[in-house]
């Protein structure tokens, strides 16, 4: 018996999708990835890249978006490009909705943007802000400064008729 590892190759499982590809990001800070990860949108430019070479300087990027779009591309992108019907959860406390969007059109991840299209709209719906106001007079006289505060109570009142 052949005590050397045999690699298959074959459509799903080439040496070529089981390189590793780093990319070097702003700070110093590395992400790694599978060439088949990146291969999933067949015309962008990380698939561009994946094929070509194994380190990536994109020291310009933000690694904070960047490794969101490589998760998405991981756990919603089906190989051959298409959703997999997963969807796309950011961290709790995940804002940069448009810098995240901006980031995937950089890339030409259209798949990856439209899932992130729908997220964000999922998002927009599911969360609420509730906020309240305050009156604030500063009187200055002859007494020196006076303030006062008054709480508008009426916003709290249209807002817990359900």
């Amino acid at each position: 018996m052949n005590s050397q590892k045999r690699i298959i190759t074959n459509a799903t499982n080439s040496p070529q999708k089981q390189r590793i590809i780093r990319f070097r990001l702003s700070n110093g800070r590395n992400i790694e990835s599978f060439a088949e990860v990146l291969l999933r949108e067949e015309n962008s430019r990380l698939a561009e890249w994946a094929t070509k070479q194994n380190f990536v300087d994109c020291s310009h990027r933000d690694p904070k978006i960047f490794r969101l779009l490589i998760n998405c591309l991981r756990q919603c992108v089906a190989p051959g490009g298409i959703s997999n019907g997963k969807k796309f959860i950011p961290p709790e406390d995940f804002t940069d909705w448009r810098s995240l969007l901006s980031e995937a059109r950089y890339w030409g991840l259209s798949v990856v943007e439209r899932i992130i299209r729908d997220a964000m709209n999922a998002s927009s719906t599911a969360v609420s802000t509730i906020t309240i106001g305050y009156h604030g007079t500063l009187a200055a006289g002859r007494g020196g400064f006076e303030v006062n505060f008054r709480r508008v109570d009426r916003i709290m009142s249209n807002i817990c008729i359900f």
